[in-house]
């Protein structure tokens, strides 16, 4: 099946096969999650499965559309099947690292602010378990209490708003939220040494 790329924002088919996409686009060149990438596929991969105007961008089941996005690049399933399976489950860090970029390069303010209110959110989460001081009166206690439960709901329905928008559904957004917080601490894998089996 033939497949229209020429609508993607970054048109990675017009790169030549010579040159890596980081020194076609300059777009890309600027982000070290697509410079450190060690194979070009994880950043097409990414362009297919996180373009709002890939040709694949409309299907809904996630193992159907990262299928259809192997087959684009020729890659094969069956000899990359752990690849494929992480991917699916939004499990390789190095596509993740492209995947949040790409997103993040083609919604820059929504993803800043997605970035901004989940710090945020994750913060007051962590207000909420500490224990009461013991200087502080109940009646104080509680009255500050309320007052967090609110803001971590406010912030909550923010997030979740955020993602609906930002992200194809909630399981994306979550694993998008782990990812982001894996990343302060995350050393390079051995993932990023899996190479792909074309052949």
């Amino acid at each position: 099946m033939q497949y229209d790329l020429s609508n993607l924002y970054i048109k990675f088919h017009q790169c030549p096969q010579d040159k890596k996409l980081v020194d076609f686009f300059a777009e890309l060149a600027a982000y070290e999650e697509f410079s450190k990438c060690k194979d070009d596929n994880f950043i097409k991969l990414a362009i297919l499965t996180a373009d709002i105007d890939s040709p694949i961008s409309t299907i809904s089941d996630r193992a159907i559309m990262v299928g259809a996005a192997f087959d684009i690049l020729g890659i094969d399933k069956k000899k990359n099947e752990k690849l494929f399976n992480k991917i699916v489950d939004y499990d390789h860090v190095q596509y993740m690292d492209c995947w949040l970029k790409y997103l993040y390069i083609q919604n820059e303010v929504l993803f800043t602010d997605w970035m901004l209110v989940t710090k945020d959110y994750e913060y007051f989460l962590s207000q909420s378990g500490k224990p009461k001081p013991k200087e502080v009166d109940d009646s104080k206690y509680l009255k500050d209490r309320k007052a967090l439960r609110e803001t971590i709901s406010e912030l909550g329905t923010e997030k979740k708003e955020l993602e609906a928008k930002l992200f194809p559904d909630s399981k994306a957004a979550r694993e998008a939220s782990v990812h982001e917080a894996k990343k302060k601490i995350h050393m390079w894998a051995e993932e990023y040494a899996e190479p792909f089996h074309y052949a």
